[in-house]
């Protein structure tokens, strides 16, 4: 049974007046409280936040939440053509050109920062402030700190690439790659061209030079790294500084390192053949390993990985499509094509899905279920919390059915982001059913809206095991739906 709690009315919109040529135009903050949209007006455009209507501009983009959601940040160009940026209702600056992927804030939303660019070059601005201007800035790089403050971005002063930092400057360097954090932004590393060379800089201390290195890879404190480096012909793996192997080919993902601990592997050839190397010994080898398939279990402790089977086709001459998952070192079945393993919470069941004979099934802990007529969808959320139930969506002849464990739900016309639980013993999913909008608790539908928001951020969230909410319409009317399962 369910029952809801409360509906609070955040807005009255109409969505009709979107102004969908703004990227983006839509968005739902963090904490599910506000709604913000780029409202078309004639020629002209503005942003409105819940039922607050702001300034009107010609253009407007780069709409974001600030982590908290109490902050909300844009771009606009006012009619002289300059673009302003518009933080908190407050304005800041007037430029001939920004970076429209630079808007950030920092992960406490306290700070906010962006890139612009005018005839002297380019700067970053910090809380509205321009720091020291460049001949260029590194794009696309996350400029604050993940995990704690500080902030750090690549700078082109003409001659030298540097890294500036709030803690300093560090090079100059002939050329820079892409600057990484470790998830609790205990340390920071990128790669960098030195005379020549190329080398890992982590926390600013250079480390040993090579013809070429790959970008770091961190566990989740950063207390254990690894990198992929070529010396010659020669790929090694380098852990924690120090060397492993010397193969023809290596390859490192982030899907080779353990969220916790110390454990590494990755895939490696050498003289034609394909080996895995789990935390520095060679398993196989194999007749050929699928690189970007080496994944770790969540704690480290267990291994899955695809190769091809070696079975010759045509004439004897080709090798057949076939492959098989190879899991804890006992491989499954063959099938035509595989995908990326994926590991429950607590590391000890695992699904990935597969093709045999042109048409896809999944198999969970071993057991091949299907095959299903239509396309199967599986995600992070996949597997419950508490690691004990699995769901996943089946399409097919222009209908959706949503399975959990052994029971199917539907068919709908649609059906959006699953959820369960934080304990598992719940689910739920936002679907259409007969023209209306519902949030399906349990496979059970609630009450119809026009539309349950999944655009911009919306989706149904569990606040605990027995209480979860959603934003939903109503004409034009948009709500915070909060509902209490009895």
């Amino acid at each position: 049974m369910r029952q809801i709690k409360s509906k609070t009315k955040l807005a009255t919109m109409d969505w009709t007046k979107f102004n969908q040529r703004m990227v983006p135009y839509f968005l739902v903050s963090p904490d599910q409280r506000r709604l913000a949209a780029v409202m078309k007006e004639d020629d002209w455009n503005y942003v409105q936040v819940n039922d607050e209507r702001q300034n009107v501009y010609e253009l407007l983009f780069g709409m974001m939440f600030s982590p908290d959601s109490r902050r909300i940040a844009y771009f606009a160009m006012e009619e002289s053509g300059k673009i302003i940026t518009i933080v908190d209702d407050e304005n800041f600056g007037s430029y001939m050109m920004v970076m429209p992927e630079s808007l950030e804030f920092s992960p406490d939303s306290r700070q906010f920062a962006y890139t612009v660019k005018s005839h002297d070059g380019s700067c970053v601005v910090i809380d509205g402030e321009e720091q020291q201007t460049y001949k260029g800035i590194l794009e696309y790089d996350t400029i604050f700190n993940p995990g704690r403050e500080g902030y750090a971005y690549g700078a082109y002063d003409g001659e030298q690439w540097h890294v500036i930092t709030d803690q300093g400057r560090q090079g100059p360097f002939e050329a820079l790659g892409k600057l990484i954090f470790s998830p609790g932004g205990e340390r920071l590393g990128y790669k960098a061209r030195i005379n020549g060379k190329e080398a890992l800089i982590l926390d600013g201390e250079q480390q040993k030079p090579y013809d070429h290195v790959d970008n770091p890879h961190f566990n989740r404190d950063g207390s254990f790294y690894a990198y992929a480096a070529r010396d010659g012909n020669q790929w090694v793996a380098v852990v924690n500084g120090v060397e492993q192997g010397r193969y023809d080919d290596l390859g490192l993902t982030d899907r080779s390192i353990s969220d916790v601990g110390d454990h590494l592997v990755y895939c490696a050839k050498k003289a034609g053949q394909a080996y895995l190397v789990a935390d520095g010994l060679e398993l196989g080898p194999y007749p050929d390993v699928l690189m970007d398939s080496v994944t770790l279990s969540p704690d480290g402790n267990r291994l899955a990985f695809a190769t091809k089977t070696g079975a010759k086709g045509f004439l004897g001459l080709l090798p057949k499509k076939e492959f098989h998952m190879i899991i804890d070192g006992e491989p499954g079945e063959v099938f035509n094509d595989l995908a990326l393993v994926l590991f429950s919470p607590d590391s000890s069941r695992y699904l990935y899905l597969a093709k045999r004979g042109g048409k896809e099934v999944l198999v969970i802990d071993g057991v091949v279920h299907g095959p299903f007529e239509g396309q199967i969808g599986i995600g992070e959320k996949s597997f419950s919390p508490d690691s004990s139930r699995v769901m996943y969506a089946i399409y097919a002849k222009n209908e959706l059915y949503i399975c959990v464990d052994d029971q199917r739900f539907g068919p709908y016309k649609s059906a959006d982001e699953f959820t369960f639980s934080p304990d598992g013993s719940h689910f739920a999913y936002p679907a259409l059913v007969e023209g209306r909008q519902s949030v399906v608790l349990d496979g059970e539908e609630g009450e119809t809206f026009d539309n349950i928001v999944v655009l911009g951020g919306g989706k149904v969230v569990f606040d605990s095991a027995k209480e979860f909410h959603y934003i939903a319409t109503q004409g034009m009317d948009w709500y915070r739906v909060e509902e209490v399962i009895t």
